[in-house]
């Protein structure tokens, strides 16, 4: 997770900031100063001026508008798990809102809930569990706060949108130091373009401080993993979208023709014995035909974050690594997989076979979210990952930017785009004319935030021709 340190502590906030004031870490206006920040992989750091931890949204808005008085940027951070540049920013005001991380309520009608930003998504899964309720989908890791994993859209696979569909309404403290409240009903038209546009507003908007979610019933989901051959697997996918809800797949290049086929369905069965996380008995139907004609080799039936995440100690206890996922228009996913295969081919003599390469793809619905890459139109996202060899050592830099670049490359011939939390090269030119609503964006955020408080040179790099400095 988070980590503001002076090398080499552990990633852990709480230890680093007691660490922070031991070493002379000095306190202004309730902030830490001399700090260090990392992201989870350790790629992405910087030192803020301040590092603030507000409980309280009056104390988001006194940061906010200290920051405006010295004329200091600000970045929201979370739990550190974007592994693009997005939440750096050096000499900044940092906040965290780890203190800022309530459940609130569920409304009467039984389908929605009130949150606070901080609240991680694996905190929210257990309030939500003891009251018989469930998200409707989610990603692989549930450690991001909810402000970072809406603000970056981040996903899950399936026939769902991403997780920042899920938001009904949202309150947001803009660099004046104003609370907006907006939602699905808001009538302004101004107010109303920061409900579309904030959803995935990558932090340039303003801090995320509440939000209303899309709840549904606690429910349960079989989840099947098959190992299946490449090339028997890829003209089987159509038929297999057809007939499955969530479906994602990957392979490992250059370790043989087998692939692993993900499937999860919705199930009354009953739990396997210890669940998804910690079953106690092997299935009855490991080693049987599973779909697609693949050999069912896992095969578990859980409440359904337990089926889509992994648990809090699989997370802490796994290798790092860095990763690249791209979105592509899902109707151009097999010519884009054809031409990543043949990258991968070609560049096999440079490979160094001591890195582990994965290669993944999963699946996201359409929305109406500006900068959402779903906007109008269903994505398969394809990810490209190098694994370190242990929890404290992430992939060969090197290794992966053959890859990554190089899939950066295929995909933007079919109108790829970079996931807004993941490693990636692209600019302005390669994203502008990706997003149809990309200049609507640019006139509010320049309306909400004139000064570019919660910009930095990632998002200058995307978000500006190269002409415009960050100053």
């Amino acid at each position: 997770g988070l980590s503001i340190r002076p090398p080499p502590a552990p990633p852990a906030m709480r230890v680093a900031l007691a660490l922070a004031a031991a070493v002379g870490g000095v306190q202004l206006y309730g902030g830490f100063a001399g700090l260090r920040w990392s992201d989870w992989d350790g790629r992405q750091v910087c030192r803020p001026a301040q590092y603030f931890t507000p409980g309280s949204e009056e104390e988001v808005i006194r940061v906010v508008k200290q920051a405006a008085k010295e004329g200091s940027r600000v970045k929201v951070v979370g739990a550190g798990h974007s592994f693009s540049a997005i939440a750096l920013s050096e000499g900044a005001h940092f906040i965290s809102l780890d203190n800022y991380r309530k459940f609130i309520r569920v409304d009467e009608d039984g389908r929605h809930v009130r949150v606070q930003g901080g609240m991680r998504l694996f905190e929210l899964n257990e309030e939500l569990h003891k009251r018989g309720l469930a998200l409707r989908n989610m990603g692989a890791t549930a450690e991001q706060s909810l402000a970072g994993v809406t603000s970056t859209g981040t996903h899950g696979t399936g026939r769902d949108g991403s997780i920042s569909t899920f938001i009904q309404a949202m309150r947001i403290v803009t660099a004046d130091g104003a609370v907006h409240e907006v939602s699905r009903e808001t009538k302004d038209p101004e107010e109303r373009q920061l409900f579309d546009a904030g959803r995935v507003g990558l932090g340039a908007l303003g801090v995320l401080t509440e939000m209303t979610l899309d709840v549904v019933p606690l429910f349960k989901l079989r989840l099947q993993t098959i190992s299946i051959g490449l090339d028997h697997l890829l003209p089987q996918l159509p038929q297999l979208l057809k007939d499955h809800e969530r479906v994602q797949w990957y392979y490992f290049p250059f370790t043989g023709e087998n692939a692993t086929l993900v499937v999860r369905t919705q199930t009354t069965e009953p739990e396997t014995p210890g669940g998804c996380w910690n079953a106690t008995t092997p299935s009855p139907h490991i080693g049987k035909e599973g779909p697609g004609g693949g050999t069912i080799v896992g095969d578990c039936t859980d409440v359904a974050y337990k089926a889509m995440t992994g648990s809090p100690p699989h997370y802490k206890a796994r290798s790092l690594y860095t990763e690249m996922e791209m979105f592509v228009p899902a109707e151009h996913l097999a010519d884009a997989i054809k031409d990543f295969r043949a990258y991968q081919d070609e560049v096999e003599p440079q490979h160094n076979k001591s890195w582990s390469v994965f290669t993944g793809v999963r699946y996201v619905h359409q929305d109406d979210i500006w900068m959402s890459p779903q906007y109008r139109g269903p994505s398969a996202v394809l990810s490209t990952i190098v694994q370190g060899h242990s929890e404290h050592e992430t992939g060969d830099p090197g290794e992966f930017a053959l890859f990554a670049k190089g899939m950066e490359k295929v995909t933007a011939k079919y109108g790829g785009v970079p996931h807004w939390g993941k490693m990636n090269w692209a600019t302005y030119e390669d994203v502008a004319t990706r997003y149809e609503r990309f200049q609507d964006f640019n006139k509010l955020r320049k309306r909400v935030d004139p000064t570019s408080m919660f910009m930095n040179e990632y998002l200058t790099r995307l978000l500006e021709p190269a002409t415009v400095a960050l100053v």
